[in-house]
């Protein structure tokens, strides 16, 4: 079994890369962004999605959404227009978050139960701030395509 920053495919294998609420689970997404670059055919395509976390308490914050956004930039181009920045984005008051969508059907969302009151304490004591259920969340849904050469 490989690491998604050093794979054991050849360069230019894939058509196509799904990476799937991954990224923000990691903390090197830069090598991740290189090996996908390497591992996929020119004109590739490249489908990432990623978690923000509204309210910064997840791994991708809105303070540093941008900086992914920048990486994948120097490394793929857009399908469609290309994203810049992304804050003013996520200030919109009408954006899909796990909130409206628990409000409307709470089965839809991944946590089948409330934060236990240690993990509520713990965040309170750490943070300052009591946890909301559920989480504010809203995801980035991007269509990239590998241009050549490589532009970093």
């Amino acid at each position: 079994m490989a690491s998604l920053d050093r794979t054991e495919f050849h360069e230019e294998f894939f058509d196509c890369i799904y990476c799937i609420s991954v990224l923000e689970h990691t903390d090197d997404y830069q090598n991740i962004l290189d090996e996908f670059y390497r591992i996929m055919k020119p004109g590739g395509i490249l489908l990432l999605t990623f978690d923000i976390s509204i309210d910064g308490r997840g791994e991708i914050s809105p303070s540093s959404v941008n900086k992914l956004v920048w990486e994948v930039e120097n490394r793929f181009a857009f399908a469609s227009n290309n994203i810049g920045d992304v804050l003013p984005l996520l200030k919109n008051p009408n954006i899909w978050t796990t909130g409206e969508a628990g409000r409307i059907n709470p089965s839809l969302l991944p946590w089948k139960k409330h934060p236990s009151l240690w993990r509520r304490l713990e965040t309170f004591i750490t943070k300052g701030k009591v946890l909301k259920y559920p989480p504010p969340y809203t995801v980035s849904c991007l269509s990239l395509i590998k241009t050549s050469p490589k532009v970093v």
